[in-house]
């Protein structure tokens, strides 16, 4: 994936991230491995339209990144042993002292073996002496659930991830919007259908506020490769704005701009991936990340845009007294994206889940569908 892989002479002191990692990869040397972007190609076959599984969904949540669960092994780790794969992370609950243990994560398993693969690694790692508290299981199908539960799991509610999203982003379902119910074709141009007039209703302010201030929103793809760490530069201060502006007005929230960084560097790596940065007078404000599930289906990893006025303001050289309607950028922003995606060729997007009511809603008024995935959890006795 291109990171750095510390050595023992490069890192004398491991994070309790790390024990664990190298406990794993002794035990399973054979089928555990640090997540590389080559291994897209043996995701792939396992691929099922779910926002889980994929090298996107892997990296991102099994990332070493995260401040509550840093490793050299950045990717995190991947296990697959021809029939089954799912990713591993580690992490602390945010509520959690500093000098806890953590958690390992094991992310989207599938194949036929999958539970009782989870079940066998898990049983071992927690009958071992290293530092984890417990193994969730995240991203699974209703069987899978219902099949860790017989084998002594438990749902993941009776031991909450954070207190106000048990499942973090996978506590609300409405994720997948049909292109084709939300747009349609007029001429040449791609419309909003009158079944959704607050989505247009939003849309059109941002609209009459380019318009007024005599100016345009455009996509900006990866540059030549030349260029990538600068676009990683600007990819990644946005994404650290928001979180910013999360902070600021006091939002709940449960990630971390760290956990965005590996999509960064993986996407770019997919067959018709794509990460577009939104602009203002050729100042980034958007991010978007995505990655195709199936022929017409496709995961949209990172939807970012910036919601402070003022850092609009700043950023883009606006005047301040003329941002009536500029809060409606996400909303404008979004139906873009939507629009260029159905020009090539793709009539459904996987929005993932949400871990707030608000921002389910937000999907909801998107017509997003329900596509539940569940967690389990199994703690040391």
């Amino acid at each position: 994936m291109g990171y750095p892989i510390l050595s023992k002479s490069d890192k004398m002191t491991k994070t309790k991230r790390e024990v664990v990692e190298n406990f794993l990869l002794q035990k399973y040397k054979d089928v555990i491995k640090p997540l590389r972007t080559p291994h897209k190609e043996i995701i792939h076959p396992f691929k099922d339209g779910s926002f889980g599984v994929s090298i996107s969904a892997y990296a991102m949540y099994a990332n070493g990144w995260n401040p509550r669960g840093t490793s050299s092994y950045f990717g995190g780790l991947l296990y697959h042993d021809e029939e089954t794969i799912f990713a591993i992370g580690y992490y602390r609950k945010k509520s959690d002292p500093e000098d806890d243990d953590g958690y390992l994560f094991i992310v989207g398993p599938r194949g036929e073996e999958s539970t009782k693969r989870v079940d066998e690694l898990s049983s071992l790692l927690l009958e071992s002496d290293v530092p984890c508290k417990g193994v969730y299981v995240r991203f699974l199908t209703v069987e899978q659930y219902g099949n860790l539960l017989q084998q002594g799991f438990l749902p993941a509610k009776e031991s909450p991830w954070h207190p106000e999203s048990a499942e973090e982003d996978e506590q609300y379902g409405n994720a997948l919007v049909s292109l084709d119910s939300l747009l349609e074709l007029n001429g040449d141009e791609l419309l909003i259908r009158p079944e959704h007039p607050d989505l247009r209703r939003q849309y059109n302010r941002f609209a009459n506020f380019l318009e007024r201030n005599m100016i345009e929103y455009t996509f900006e793809n990866d540059p030549l490769p030349g260029f990538f760490h600068n676009t990683i530069t600007r990819w990644y201060d946005l994404v650290k704005d928001h979180f910013k502006w999360l902070t600021k007005e006091e939002k709940e929230f449960g990630s971390y701009p760290e956990d965005y960084k590996n999509l960064m560097y993986v996407t770019r790596h997919v067959e018709n991936g794509f990460s577009l940065l939104g602009r203002l007078r050729d100042r980034p404000v958007s991010v978007f990340v995505g990655e195709p599930l199936s022929d017409t289906r496709i995961g949209l990893y990172a939807s970012i845009s910036l919601r402070d006025v003022e850092d609009l303001v700043r950023r883009a050289g606006l005047f301040p007294d003329r941002t009536m309607g500029i809060t409606a950028l996400p909303t404008f922003a979004l139906v873009e994206l939507f629009k260029l995606l159905k020009k090539e060729g793709f009539t459904e997007v996987h929005l993932g889940g949400s871990e707030t009511a608000a921002m389910n809603k937000y999907k909801r008024r998107l017509g997003a569908k329900n596509m539940p995935s569940y967690w389990a959890v199994k703690l040391r006795n």
